[in-house]
């Protein structure tokens, strides 16, 4: 039987470790490998025909920079969505050039307008650790788990820096893992 209270206090400790490693990469660090991932999330992308509906998160702090694959969506006639939150729930809302932004409860810019109940072709996440199995651990609030639950996705994408691996990120039973990580050293299918 699995001690509950120790995978727990190993969950905590590896969350605060690793946002330890993101603080300490730095913004060239960051910069460079975010282009890099991108890349190999537009070769992904472009490798599999039936994707149109993305949704994708807008980056913020620490996380692999999303501002110029959301451009490369957009321009390349993908229909592109992003996160908003509201409480406990995430939902998502359609973007184009002439969508307008406020900064959300999290200091994230969210888009304004109505959320889209429908499913996605690729949904693009970030991630705090991610582990060999393709285990994501987020940032503790359970959004993306939620979220997963209640949309259908057909291809999930984890970014994260390679810096981020754990050997495991003690993934509980909710915990939905991806089908691809992506990080500056190539795509993990």
């Amino acid at each position: 039987m699995k001690d509950n209270a120790k995978e727990e206090n190993d969950r905590s400790l590896l969350r605060r470790r690793m946002k330890e490693t993101l603080s300490s990469l730095g913004k060239e660090y960051i910069s460079g490998s975010s282009v890099h991932i991108c890349e190999f999330l537009k070769k992904y992308i472009r490798s599999n025909d039936g994707v149109k509906d993305v949704f994708i998160y807008n980056s913020y702090g620490n996380e692999v920079k999303t501002d110029k694959i959301i451009l490369f969506l957009s321009d390349g006639g993908f229909n592109v969505y992003l996160p908003i939150v509201r409480g406990d729930d995430m939902y998502a809302v359609a973007v184009n050039k002439d969508t307008k932004y406020v900064i959300g409860d999290y200091g994230i810019s969210e888009p304004l307008g109505e959320a889209y109940t429908g499913g996605f072709d690729m949904a693009v996440t970030p991630m705090l650790a991610f582990d060999k199995d393709k285990n994501r651990m987020g940032k503790g609030k359970g959004y993306y788990d939620r979220f997963f639950a209640s949309h259908d996705v057909k291809i999930k994408v984890g970014l994260a820096f390679s810096a981020q691996e754990a050997v495991s990120v003690y993934p509980e039973s909710h915990d939905v893992p991806m089908d691809v990580i992506i990080t500056e050293e190539g795509i993990c299918e």
